[in-house]
């Protein structure tokens, strides 16, 4: 877990010169509005940096609001590593091909079965032997499916530092807009 400080400049002032209940206003709007643009500049830093949908990376993201009770915001980010299939995957003579960070890598002896989702190879730890099929009676190796980086490891390479980045240069920003147009309602 990352904690991230805020300092506000004349924030002391604000709450000393406002009713408590618009500062608080004022203050969770702030928390929520910044964590907002900072999930979504984390998603686009990742989606830079690792060639995998926004949506994925989206549904892996999840945000706990600010409320007047709690005023923290809590960004977390869980589920698997997405299988390798979702990196641009493509079927060879010599293997896999994927592209996760850029440049495209063979994955030798690696394969896509049409009929289930995802990369596999063959692992060669202890031999199986076959009881179906083309290959009944012959020892085959086992496969194991590949998968590639985790949305958490990409969040904490790529994602924290760009929240921490847009945090630092939005929330004053947010707090002022938001202290404007509460008392532009009064």
């Amino acid at each position: 877990m990352i904690n991230i400080k805020i300092d506000i400049k004349g924030m002391k002032e604000v709450q000393q010169a406002l009713d408590p209940k618009t500062f608080q206003k004022v203050i969770t709007r702030t928390m929520n509005k910044t964590a907002d643009q900072a999930r979504i500049a984390a998603t686009r830093q990742i989606r830079k940096e690792y060639n995998i949908k926004a949506s994925r990376i989206r549904e892996g993201i999840s945000t706990t609001r600010a409320t007047w009770q709690r005023p923290v915001v809590i960004i977390r980010t869980k589920g698997r590593p997405p299988g390798l299939q979702h990196y641009d995957a493509r079927s060879t003579k010599k293997g896999v091909t994927v592209k996760v960070k850029g440049v495209r890598k063979v994955v030798k002896g690696g394969f896509m079965p049409r009929s289930i989702t995802g990369v596999y190879k063959r692992t060669g730890l202890a031999p199986v032997r076959a009881t179906r099929g083309k290959y009944a009676g012959q020892i085959r190796e086992p496969i194991k499916r590949l998968f590639g980086p985790s949305l958490p490891s990409m969040m904490k390479v790529v994602g924290v530092p760009e929240i921490e980045r847009v945090v630092n240069e939005q929330v004053q920003k947010i707090f002022e807009h938001e202290l404007e147009w509460e008392q532009g309602r009064k």
